[in-house]
């Protein structure tokens, strides 16, 4: 969590970590295609490298994007970060703010027999924001796999504030 004058920050370093490296290995995979194509570059190999370049240029914007993935709560409202996209919610359109929690989605490996026992059970963390309209907006481009539903994460200290704030909102409102 970091402050600024009238803002608080809510992210991971574990999150921002895995994002950026997904961004880096793509990266990577983009730029030795190019070079490979540049070895004979044909008219058409060459309309491949356009397009791989755009590609590659997308990439360096979701890198840097992925340095700045969280959630942050500001005076007019809540500002939700992830790789592709940033949206914005003031507090009159948030009626409140949870977590969906639920199992993490089967891998090949489980196919596998597996021979070491679980010592415990992950689970992934959804947040969602509850609008005064009824609608529920789930983020996924925040969403953290965690050791159990007991370990303390930036998603739960953020909806918590949400809620915390919407309160202290309602009763100055009330009052």
């Amino acid at each position: 969590m970091a402050d600024r004058a009238d803002e608080t920050t809510f992210t991971s370093r574990q999150i921002r970590r895995s994002k950026a490296a997904g961004c880096v290995i793509s990266i990577g995979i983009t730029i030795f295609l190019l070079s490979q194509m540049a070895k004979n570059p044909t008219p058409l190999v060459k309309v491949y490298m356009a397009i791989l370049s755009v590609v590659a240029l997308g990439l360096v914007v979701c890198l840097v994007r992925a340095f700045r993935v969280g959630i942050v709560l500001t005076a007019d409202g809540v500002v939700t970060r992830t790789t592709f996209s940033t949206k914005s919610f003031a507090w009159d359109d948030i009626d409140g703010a949870l977590a969906k929690d639920r199992p993490p989605m089967a891998t090949g490996r489980n196919f596998v027999a597996s021979f070491q026992p679980q010592s415990h059970e992950r689970v992934q963390i959804i947040p969602q924001l509850r609008l005064t309209s009824g609608k529920v907006v789930r983020l996924y481009g925040l969403q953290i796999t965690i050791a159990s539903p007991m370990t303390p994460n930036f998603i739960d200290e953020a909806i918590s504030e949400i809620n915390s704030r919407l309160e202290a909102r309602r009763g100055a409102l009330g009052s």
